[in-house]
């Protein structure tokens, strides 16, 4: 990470205990059913009761289970269609053009921004019909490299992380850049390397660090981190992010 994280603002977050994850969003088989999705590969396995991360990435990664199997299962813990249902709709419709992008994920360790950018169009607006970063950062991070409990960045294959809005605000107070500007692919793989780097100053997996950056539980941390974002002035986001992240061609930002 190019910057040190910005203070008072890093001591508050790595002062809060974190907190597992329990399971959330809703059972897979009541969101197919809620949003009247046909065509759902063996839908009779469907989990009953909502899932939790580890029960979801192992379903989309096994092999032996069709990846849109893993997908329903993966936008049900997300709550996709929580505030538009036409979401839920509108990317199902499209599946057939998930089905090779969550197969080629699935299948290869692949770099961040190209792994990101399967789901975008060549003008960079989303290639699948209502399924925008927030959610298709989460296909990347259940179906790709699963990310080690124990092991410190860095990774001999980089895992891919959840980063939503939620993510990016908190990454933007504890830097100081603006990635809730835009979401890009350099942005994602700023975000990540940012995630990998702050596990490591806490000692860590990244996966809990993006945990405790999303703050599910709408605790302490995301009403401080809202307090404090409230006077926060907009940047040139594509200049200073490449400032920072050299290492990252200004083209993806």
């Amino acid at each position: 990470m190019p910057l040190l994280p910005r203070q008072p603002h890093w001591n508050v977050f790595a002062g809060i205990p974190p907190m597992s994850q329990p399971p959330v969003g809703q059972a897979p088989v009541r969101w197919v059913a809620l949003h009247g999705l046909a065509g759902v590969p063996s839908p009779n396995t469907l989990p009953a009761t909502p899932q939790n991360r580890q029960q979801v990435a192992s379903l989309c990664r096994n092999p032996n289970i069709d990846v849109l199997h893993g997908y329903v299962c993966a936008m049900a813990w997300g709550g996709q269609g929580n505030r538009d249902k036409n979401h839920v709709t509108n990317a199902w419709a499209a599946n057939q053009v998930l089905v090779p992008i969550l197969t080629q994920i699935r299948g290869a360790a692949l770099p961040r921004i190209t792994a990101y950018k399967l789901f975008l169009s060549g003008s960079r607006s989303n290639l699948i019909p209502g399924l925008g970063p927030s959610f298709f950062s989460k296909l990347l991070y259940f179906f790709g490299p699963k990310p080690s409990p124990t092991q410190l960045p860095p990774y001999a294959q980089p895992p891919c992380y959840v980063v939503d809005n939620q993510v990016l605000k908190s990454l933007t107070l504890l830097t100081g850049l603006p990635f809730m500007q835009a979401a890009t692919p350099g942005g994602y793989q700023a975000a990540c390397e940012t995630i990998d780097a702050m596990a490591t100053m806490l000692q860590c997996s990244a996966q809990d660090l993006e945990e405790r950056l999303f703050d599910r539980h709408r605790g302490h941390w995301r009403r401080y981190r809202n307090l404090h974002l409230a006077n926060y002035q907009r940047q040139n986001y594509v200049l200073t992010m490449h400032a920072a992240f050299p290492n990252i061609p200004v083209r993806e930002f």
